[in-house]
């Protein structure tokens, strides 16, 4: 069953995920269409007030996959996924529900939510908030949310809020959820983050990973679809304006529209690469000192 609040770890010393270690929330979020949600054949999602509503992502013969930073995956008959919802900064909701599809075959569940708050965090082991694949036709969930604010930051674990692909690789994979980490001190930087979309025949898009060095003024953000490539685009939500340094990588496509954020500065060289794909829309504003555009990469004004 779904908890809102999600796994909330208050850790005043010490918090040690070592090698081997789990704390694993996947498929606790948001509830799929035909297995469990209340919406029905639809699965679960959020709009942008926080409020649970139905995805709208049940589909004959297959369902559509559930979105949260990045966008699911469309089902049959081009249903769409629900519309991301939450900001970069603020991994704060869990993951959207995918779509049931016909006889009744269920949705995957999105992934929890996880929040941690430690004076020294060591981890070397998985700490997990995926989407969870369908039965059969139905679309998998979201990626959910995992949200750090810690004093010291360390290890060479894993850290995910990723969709996955349906087993059948016909309906919609679930989008990448959202990850926020804030802290005082981290290097070297060696724990492998990902928010990646699920693959597939209809695949995702990635969801968002926000970095804060509480020395600094501005976070970084990173649009990463772990290779998975997707007609989708990851949609900037954010209370934001400035962002210290915003790298896409590996087939993530970040699209800025106007009614999402007007106006976006970056402090640093806008880093494109590994096929990255940045879409500036019309009337967007976006003040930067260069960009660094690598073989592959898009920029797209």
């Amino acid at each position: 069953a779904r908890l809102e609040a999600g796994l909330v770890l208050d850790v005043t010393g010490t918090l040690d995920l070592q090698v081997g270690g789990y704390i694993d929330v996947s498929g606790m979020g948001l509830r799929g269409g035909n297995n469990g949600s209340v919406f029905g054949d639809s699965g679960e999602a959020y709009d942008a007030g926080g409020s649970i509503v139905s995805a709208g992502n049940y589909s004959a013969p297959r369902g559509a996959g559930g979105s949260y930073g990045g966008r699911g995956g469309n089902g049959s008959g081009s249903v769409a996924s629900n519309e991301p919802y939450g900001a970069v900064e603020q991994a704060q909701y869990l993951g959207s529900g995918g779509g049931g599809s016909h006889y009744g075959r269920a949705g995957g569940h999105g992934g929890g939510r996880v929040t941690v708050t430690a004076s020294t965090m060591l981890l070397n082991g998985t700490l997990q908030a995926a989407g969870t694949a369908a039965h059969a036709d139905g679309g998998c969930g979201s990626g959910g949310g995992v949200s750090i604010a810690v004093g010291t930051l360390s290890g060479t674990g894993t850290l995910e809020a990723i969709g996955v692909k349906q087993w059948d690789g016909f309906s919609g994979s679930g989008g990448g959820g959202r990850i926020a980490i804030s802290y005082d001190n981290w290097s070297p930087q060696e724990i492998v983050i990902s928010a990646r979309g699920g693959a597939g025949s209809q695949p995702a898009s990635a969801g968002t990973i926000y970095l804060k060095d509480n020395a600094e003024t501005y976070g970084d953000l990173i649009i990463d679809n772990g290779d998975v490539s997707s007609d989708l685009t990851t949609p900037l939500r954010t209370g934001e304006t400035t962002f210290r340094e915003l790298i896409i990588r590996n087939q993530g496509r970040l699209e800025l529209v106007y009614a999402d954020v007007p106006s976006l500065s970056l402090i640093e060289p806008l880093a494109l690469t590994s096929d990255g794909e940045l879409i500036v829309g019309s009337d967007v504003t976006m003040s930067l000192t260069t960009a660094d555009v690598q073989s592959g990469a898009v920029l797209t004004l």
